[in-house]
């Protein structure tokens, strides 16, 4: 009997249903009469317990499997013969009424959204463009110099940018001392961002053996969400101060990378290479960033919750795992809302793809995933281990067709989209 699928609310759908007691009890026996032919029970012989012991031993658990069988089984005819495409595993509990000897249960499921996609040209999108320059290879040239600056300590001047500083602070947020709040002895380099811009900003400027008070607010995106936006005061003391002092541009910098017999402007053309391949990496993402953000702005449709909470979960494995890197207590319980909207906009993001890779038929051929096996074994001194290992790996096979959905519905809106080229330094490219 075909029971009318009721719309609780949004994507969420409930459907009764029910299975006979009679025909509960016939499998239940039928199950106990296979079991008692290899059943062994101390006091009997195989095949030879009594169905009534079986049936004191075994009924209740048999009992259990041949409902949730058998409930499960009416489900997916059920949801099979509507055409639903439902998301995750569906909520199925009992109801306590027994109707006609038939027992019934309560399903509550999800499903899938309806997508109308937006005409794609007619969609106006950036398209980012980094062109490497010269200045662009001498401020990296400055930025390794920095990274191996010696430091002198000075007393003749405030702190400044670039300066290392060794400061003692205490924090406390309504008075009260939190974790990772305190230090004795902390040196860092301003301007690095290993501290908040704003506390940074309240050293320069501070002499050495001075002490400051101030109070910030922790930003929202900050790395520990229980300091998310709450505002902190800090009693800070400078103990001394260092400024930099770079090594000279010449042939001993660019052997202590390790080169040999190249002059500068072979070092040059090296640094040049190795930024063009990284503004590439970042042009990419900010390109696929720019058309999925032009899709999720032209597209309304509800979200499945099963998926938002996966990617919750998903959300919140990952902070543990940084948690883990600050060496902050990864048991401590984590606020799933904040991870709603980044959530959402994953979960959107997905079905986009989905929907397009299905609607224009994007999708991925066996030659491009074994393609991309192979240009990805290049990078390895024995490729072909590489290939053999990774063509018979399911989850490596599923990440790297998820990559090339990925790239050819990218691809495919830039081809048909209206883009808007949009020229980015690469000095501005790396600071988002």
């Amino acid at each position: 009997m075909q029971s009318m699928i009721e719309i609780v609310s949004g994507l969420e759908r409930r459907i009764k249903l029910s299975i006979n007691e009679s025909d509960v009890k016939k499998e239940v026996q039928n199950q106990l009469k296979k079991l008692s032919k290899t059943a062994k029970i101390s006091g009997f012989r195989p095949g030879k317990v009594p169905i009534n012991i079986l049936s004191n031993t075994y009924a209740a658990n048999i009992r259990y499997d041949v409902i949730t069988n058998m409930i499960n089984d009416q489900f997916k005819k059920q949801i099979d013969s509507s055409g639903l495409k439902i998301v995750g595993i569906p909520d199925i509990k009992p109801i306590d009424s027994n109707q006609d000897n038939n027992l019934i249960f309560d399903a509550k499921f999800y499903i899938y959204p309806e997508i109308s996609l937006p005409d794609i040209k007619n969609l106006s999108i950036k398209h980012y463009i980094c062109n490497i320059t010269d200045e662009d290879v001498n401020k990296t040239i400055d930025i390794l110099r920095k990274q191996q600056a010696k430091y002198s300590v000075i007393n003749n001047r405030a702190a400044k940018h670039e300066d290392k500083v060794v400061i003692d602070f205490e924090g406390t947020i309504d008075n009260i001392a939190f974790a990772g709040g305190q230090a004795k002895d902390f040196s860092f380099i301003i301007g690095q961002k290993q501290m908040l811009e704003q506390f940074e900003s309240e050293i320069i400027g501070m002499l050495s053996g001075e002490q400051k008070s101030f109070s910030l607010q922790f930003p929202a995106d900050y790395h520990n969400k229980e300091l998310s936006q709450k505002i902190a005061k800090f009693n800070v003391s400078l103990k001394s101060i260092s400024e930099p002092l770079l090594p000279p541009f010449d042939e001993n910098f660019i052997k202590s990378f390790g080169y040999k017999d190249i002059d500068l402007e072979h070092f040059k053309q090296i640094i040049k290479n190795n930024i063009e391949k990284e503004s590439l990496i970042q042009i990419k993402n900010k390109n696929k960033f720019a058309i999925f953000s032009e899709l999720i702005s032209n597209t309304e449709f509800d979200l499945p919750k099963p998926l938002i909470d996966q990617e919750i979960d998903n959300c919140i494995s990952q902070m543990q795992s940084e948690m883990k890197n600050y060496n902050e207590n990864q048991n401590r319980e984590i606020p799933r809302d904040i991870f709603v909207e980044e959530a959402s906009r994953r979960v959107k993001i997905g079905l986009l793809l989905s929907k397009i890779i299905e609607e224009y038929n994007l999708s991925v051929k066996f030659e491009e995933i074994q393609e991309r096996i192979n240009t990805l074994s290049k990078n390895y001194d024995h490729p072909e281990k590489f290939i053999k290992k990774y063509s018979s790996d399911t989850n490596f096979i599923s990440n790297i067709k998820a990559i090339i959905s990925e790239d050819k519905v990218i691809e495919y809106i830039s081809q048909i989209a209206k883009m808007n080229d949009e020229i980015i330094n690469f000095e501005n490219l790396m600071r988002i």
